[in-house]
């Protein structure tokens, strides 16, 4: 088994700053926003967490510069209650477009059974007050893991609408596999059930 380290949410560049640990110690990773137009149209406020609705929480971390209503990048999708399902509607994923990480990837050979395990930047917040807790200091965590189950790359997903509304399905609310906009990815990393994937929700 290989373990492969990706840093993912909220960070300087993509968000203006850290992911939160409330004052109950609740981790919530804040996905980026994503570009209007070019992915699905999952906004924040459709999105939950252990600490109630992203939207009033991006909206009061970033002093009203990411909204509510913005569109979230929900990459990687590791907790099936994050979002409104239909049944059997969902499975973890994780998608990668980059023309380098891709074949980065493929260069090491990952693959079925191999582990991503996500980390980010966080910080302890008020959120009543809206800001960082007096004293509190910048930190690196691990917030959750994905076992790939199955790997589809840019041929499996467009050369068979069966096997396009497969992905669509899995990866509903990811960028990648919006064939409205022809923005295929190069690789989707999709775990076989929600025993391949977890979120770590308490920063102890």
């Amino acid at each position: 088994m290989k373990l492969i380290l990706s840093r993912k949410g909220f960070d300087s560049g993509s968000g203006g700053g850290a992911s939160l640990i409330t004052t109950n110690n609740d981790l919530i990773s804040l996905p980026i926003p994503d570009d209007p137009g070019v992915g699905h149209p999952t906004s924040y406020n459709q999105i939950s967490s252990a600490a109630g609705n992203l939207g009033p929480i991006v909206s009061t971390l970033t002093n009203g510069k990411i909204r509510g209503t913005y569109l979230a990048h929900l990459d990687p999708d590791l907790d099936k209650c994050s979002l409104s399902r239909a049944p059997g509607n969902w499975a973890p994923a994780f998608g990668q477009r980059d023309k380098a990480a891709a074949p980065h990837l493929d260069n090491y050979n990952v693959g079925v059974g191999d582990l991503f395990i996500f980390f980010g930047w966080f910080c302890r917040y008020d959120l009543t007050a809206g800001k960082p807790i007096k004293g509190a200091v910048d930190l690196h965590v691990i917030f959750g893991w994905l076992q790939i189950g199955n790997v589809f790359r840019n041929n499996d997903i467009s050369s068979s609408l069966t096997i396009l509304n497969v992905i669509r399905s899995a990866l509903r609310q990811l960028i990648h596999s919006s064939r409205r906009q022809r923005l295929f990815p190069l690789r989707c990393y999709l775990g076989d059930s929600t025993s391949q994937a977890h979120v770590f929700e308490n920063c102890d």
